[in-house]
This record gives C-alpha cells, sequence and structure tokens, in this order.
C-alpha cells in the first residue's frame, strides 16, 4: 500500500490498493515496541497473542504468586511485629497466627484472582489494540508518516510512565491513610472508620497491627497500579477514536468515499471496545468482592465512577464510526452525481453537479446501483447478547455489595483456607 499522498484523494477508483487483510507495523504501532509494564512479563514467557495456552498459565502463574507474595509479608510481618511485642517470648504458634487468618480470609484468594484476571484482560487488549487501530488505516488518505504519528502519540500515552505519577501520589495517601488507620488513637480511627467500613476485613482489625497493615498496605498498591494501567488502556483507545472522528470532522476529504471498508474496519475497534467494558465490569465485580463492598457513601461513589467510565469506552468508539462512516457516505455520494464522477475523479470543492433530469436513465441507474451497493451495508453494529451481557455485568456491579452483607461469599473461601491450614505446621 503505497503512501497514499501519491494518489488521488477521495478517489472512488484510485491507484491506491487496498487489502482487506493488510495492517503492518510501517502503518502505525506495535505490541513489541509499545509495551506497558505487563507485557514485559508475558514476553518473558513468550505469551503472546496467538499463544492462548501460554497467556492463560503465565496469569494463572501470577495468581499464585501474588497469593504467596502477601503470604510471606503476611509472615515475615508477624515476626517482626512479634520481635517488638514479645522480645523473649517468640513461639511458632504465635508467629503462625497471622498466617493462619490470612488463609481463612477470602480477601487473598479472590485478590489473587483478580490479578491474574486483570492482567490477562489487559495484556489482550494491549496486544489486540495494534493490530486493530492499524487496519483504520486504509479509511484515510493522508500521508503514512501523518496517520503514524496520530496513533503513536496516542500508544505512547498508554506506556508514558510519568502518566503513573498520579497512582504514586495515589499509593502515598493510602499509606498515610493505613498507618494513621492501625496506629492511630481511638478518636482518630473512629473518624477514619466513616470513610471505609468495609476496605478491609473485619477479622484483620486490631489484630497483628505491622502484619496487618504491610499485606494491607501491599493489596492496596497493586490495586491502585492495575487500575490507574485499565484507565490509561481504556482512555487510550477512547482518545485515539476522538481523533480520528477530529480528523475527519476538519478534512472531510481526507476520508475514504467507502463506507463499507470504514465500517468493515471500524468492526474490529467496536468489538475491542465492547469487549473491554465486559472485562473491565468483570474486574470491577471482583474488586468488589475483594472489598466486601456495600452500597455505602464511597460504595456508591465507586459504582458510579466505574459505571461512567465503561459507558465512554463504550459510546466514543461508536460515534467516531457513526461520523466517520457518515463523512464517506456524503463524499460517495457527492462524487458519483457529479460531471467528474463519471470518469473517476475526485470531486472538488467546487465539483460542477449533474442535473440528474438531463441525464440518461440507463446513466443513473448504474450511478445508483453504484452508490446504493456500496452505502447499503450492513452497518457497523454489536451484537444483542453483547449489549445484555454489558448491561448484565453493570446490574451486577450494584447488586453484588447488596449481596455482601449476606457474607455468602466468605463461607466458600472460609472453608479453602481451613483446609489449606490443615497442611500447613501452624495450628
Amino acid at each position: 500500500m503505497p503512501d497514499s499522498t501519491s494518489t488521488a484523494a477521495g478517489s472512488l477508483l484510485s491507484d491506491q490498493t487496498i487489502d482487506t487483510g493488510d495492517y503492518p507495523e510501517a502503518y502505525g504501532t506495535s505490541p513489541k515496541r509499545f509495551r506497558v509494564w505487563f507485557d514485559h512479563i508475558y514476553d518473558w514467557f513468550g505469551a503472546t497473542l496467538d499463544r492462548v495456552f501460554p497467556r492463560y498459565l503465565v496469569s494463572a502463574a501470577i495468581g499464585v504468586a501474588v497469593f504467596l507474595l502477601g503470604l510471606l509479608v503476611a509472615f515475615v510481618a508477624s515476626i517482626i511485629s512479634l520481635l517488638l511485642t514479645h522480645p523473649g517470648g517468640l513461639t511458632l504458634d504465635l508467629v503462625g497466627q497471622p498466617v493462619a487468618i490470612y488463609l481463612k480470609e477470602p480477601t487473598p484468594y479472590i485478590f489473587s484472582l483478580d490479578m491474574a484476571y486483570a492482567l490477562h484482560v489487559m495484556r489482550w487488549l494491549s496486544q489486540t489494540y495494534h493490530e486493530r487501530t492499524n487496519r483504520l488505516r486504509a479509511c484515510f488518505t493522508i500521508g503514512d508518516r501523518e496517520y503514524r504519528n496520530l496513533v503513536v502519540a496516542r500508544a505512547k500515552y498508554a506506556i508514558d510512565p510519568r502518566r503513573m505519577r498520579l497512582a504514586l501520589i495515589f499509593m502515598l495517601v493510602i499509606a498515610v491513610y493505613f498507618v494513621l488507620y492501625t496506629f492511630g488513637p481511638p478518636p482518630l480511627r473512629n473518624v477514619l472508620d466513616v470513610f471505609y467500613p468495609h476496605a478491609v476485613p473485619l477479622t484483620w482489625r486490631g489484630t497483628y497491627g505491622i502484619a496487618t497493615l504491610c499485606v494491607v498496605l501491599l493489596f492496596a498498591c497493586m490495586i491502585v497500579l492495575v487500575t490507574f494501567t485499565a484507565l490509561h488502556l481504556t482512555n487510550t483507545l477512547r482518545y485515539l477514536a476522538r481523533d480520528l472522528q477530529d480528523l475527519a470532522k476538519a478534512h472531510p476529504e481526507q476520508v475514504q468515499p467507502l463506507p463499507s471498508l470504514i465500517e468493515d474496519r471500524f468492526d474490529g475497534v467496536l468489538d475491542l471496545s465492547l469487549t473491554g467494558v465486559l472485562q473491565f465490569a468483570g474486574g470491577i465485580v471482583l474488586l468488589e468482592w475483594v472489598y466486601h463492598a456495600r452500597l455505602d457513601l464511597v460504595g456508591v461513589v465507586f459504582v458510579a465512577a466505574t459505571i461512567t467510565q465503561g459507558l465512554l469506552l463504550f459510546i466514543a468508539p461508536r460515534r467516531a464510526a457513526n461520523t466517520i462512516v457518515a463523512i464517506a457516505r456524503n463524499r460517495l455520494f457527492l462524487q458519483l452525481i457529479s460531471k467528474e464522477g463519471a470518469e473517476r475523479h475526485p470531486i472538488s470543492t467546487r465539483g460542477e453537479l449533474l442535473n440528474l433530469a438531463t441525464i440518461s436513465w440507463d446513466d443513473l441507474s448504474d450511478r445508483s446501483e453504484a452508490m446504493r451497493g456500496e452505502i447499503a451495508t450492513r452497518g457497523a453494529t454489536i451484537s444483542l447478547l453483547g449489549i445484555l451481557g454489558l448491561l448484565a455485568s453493570w446490574a451486577l456491579s450494584v447488586v453484588l455489595p447488596v449481596f455482601n452483607a449476606l457474607n455468602l461469599d466468605r463461607l466458600a473461601i472460609e472453608t479453602i483456607g481451613q483446609w489449606i491450614q490443615r497442611l500447613l505446621p501452624f495450628q
């Protein structure tokens, strides 16, 4: 596909070759060049997009590693805590108590599952994003370099480490909060308790302060890191869709007058958007399960924010697709009823339109068939099942905090923890 600046911009049948299966790296971005922090983990084991089983295996290994890391932190922190509080009475039973609490709690199990799920989802989105967006190159007649600069700017946004500064600041705020909550005086704890009545399982409160604090901070920092990374990934797709929409509005002559081609290329992006929203909602449900969330003030704000983010990710690519397709149809219509259209030359801003009453019926029929065959396409749509799944996920994110009050999640996982505890020497 040559640089399209060398072709007649806007020509319906020009010298430009469009291969609907072609999306080379030279036209856009590459998953090898633009890697987020978690991509390095998967690439280390060769778990690429086309190697499904290794990707699931690495994701499962990440979940196990997170669980064991939390267990190690609980064990080491309990020893430090006991050395400070019982300098001469360190026993195996005392050391094992925080570990036993860790194994009985449902939070480590759900959190480990959530981390494995979230990283697997983000890996799939990160790799698929480049393939789908590179295919949009054929929708525009701008030069390869100009299009590449546009998409590269957005890809850099997702991997820019400076974007994580806000996440680091948020981690610091959380650390200060938990330190004050763990070691602060009772009046201060009562005030802080208003803002987080359910963020940490109740059985951890006031027990083995240092061990509790370390495990909670570990999990909280991981959640912040993954949450901000997910926001960057979803915003990358949103902002790219907005940029392409702005390009089409500002320079409609640079949109290919091929509505069916544009719909076909955007179908992949819309599917990516819908999949991202569904998986985003699934991660939110697991996160609510981790924190035993309820519809208090913090819970309502959290659910509202996540649903809003999901709506933005769902709507933005569809608005861009509809706008660009409408421009392409308009350009196609003008081209086919212009005098220049018969010679298949691009119609300029001053192109002379045909008087349809003066041309022959055969000529008008030929032009109408060509236009109808191009415009009457299936459209860039999404399935009804996808919409139902989206609504079900959002409904579950609202209903789950209510069901958490029944403690049904804790019963099953506490049983698993008790079985694991029997395999360890701590009784």
